[in-house]
């Protein structure tokens, strides 16, 4: 009984530290520059949503292309970072739940949060979900 009670214990503790290396190793991917892939996540709308992007002028929707690609957002190793945004670098505190959710909370205090559904060495893709429940599939690719 005590050797089973071992056993047991031993398989927990193993469960526990697949769990934890498998978020130490997405902690370990995030930790970079990531830049929005306008086209991935274009690519990744709904029929409707995309229908309702048609509405916006051509040179509104490349502008808005050109503005993402040059934003960046940084995640360092201990849960800072930054975010370049309009020519200004605003600093960032960030962590990731047990569950997946990515929270970015900004210097002045406002929180994003997002469930990362994917991520490699070259791409993160996150999942927001506004107010009415709607959600968007973002794309990030990593920059150097």
């Amino acid at each position: 009984m005590l050797r089973l009670k071992k056993y047991v214990w031993i398989l927990c503790m193993l469960g526990g530290l697949s769990v934890a290396q498998a978020q130490s190793t997405e902690i370990l991917l995030i930790n970079k520059k990531w830049v929005v892939s306008f086209d991935a996540t274009i690519a990744k709308l709904s029929e409707a949503e995309l229908k309702e992007m048609q509405l916006f002028s051509k040179e509104s929707r490349t502008r808005t292309k050109k503005m993402m690609e040059n934003a960046y957002i940084i995640f360092e190793a201990g849960g800072k970072g930054e975010v370049f945004k309009k020519g200004k670098i605003k600093k960032i505190t960030w962590k990731l739940s047990d569950d997946k959710v990515l929270s970015v909370i900004s210097e002045f205090g406002s929180e994003n949060t997002a469930k990362l559904l994917e991520i490699t060495k070259k791409r993160m893709v996150l999942r927001e979900t506004n107010k009415g429940n709607k959600t968007l599939d973002i794309v990030l690719a990593a920059k150097k």
